[in-house]
């Protein structure tokens, strides 16, 4: 990936496409840092730094796709389903309760919003992180 990229930048005619793609990665980082910030005041597992990292590696692993177009479902569908073992770790049981699930969720949901912003569809990724925002200061019912 690192490879494809660099060889974009190296390109003269390519400035306005290595800005956007560092455009992409940046607002997909922020949004995920965002979304781990609200986590990490609410004292759970996953912070800024691992939800910003998270939408990160999304952003910049869909901008494979572009280059392996025949790729690129599978490439979308991998990010997908190992993202959600990754969240799968949040989840646990803590005195016959199940406790992890909204941040299970909120990882897998910022990585989808770093693939749509990786995409380059900046209004639905912010959009989506400000809806996610709002669902997670939402009243928890137990």
């Amino acid at each position: 990936m690192i490879l494809i990229l660099g060889k974009v930048f190296k390109q003269p005619g390519n400035f306005f496409l290595m800005w956007n793609i560092l455009l992409r990665i940046i607002v997909a980082t922020l949004s995920g840092g965002i979304i781990g910030w609200e986590r990490m005041i609410k004292g759970k597992a996953i912070g800024p730094r691992t939800m910003a990292l998270i939408s990160l590696g999304s952003a910049v692993v869909v901008q494979s796709s572009n280059y392996f177009p025949q790729y690129g479902a599978a490439i979308l569908a991998g990010i997908i389903t190992g993202i959600g073992f990754l969240g799968g770790g949040v989840i646990h049981n803590q005195n016959g309760q199940i406790k992890g699930l909204t941040t299970a969720t909120t990882v897998w949901v910022s990585a989808i919003v770093g693939l749509t912003i990786g995409l380059g569809d900046y209004i639905l990724g912010l959009g989506m992180t400000v809806i996610i925002l709002i669902l997670l200061a939402l009243p928890v019912h137990d």
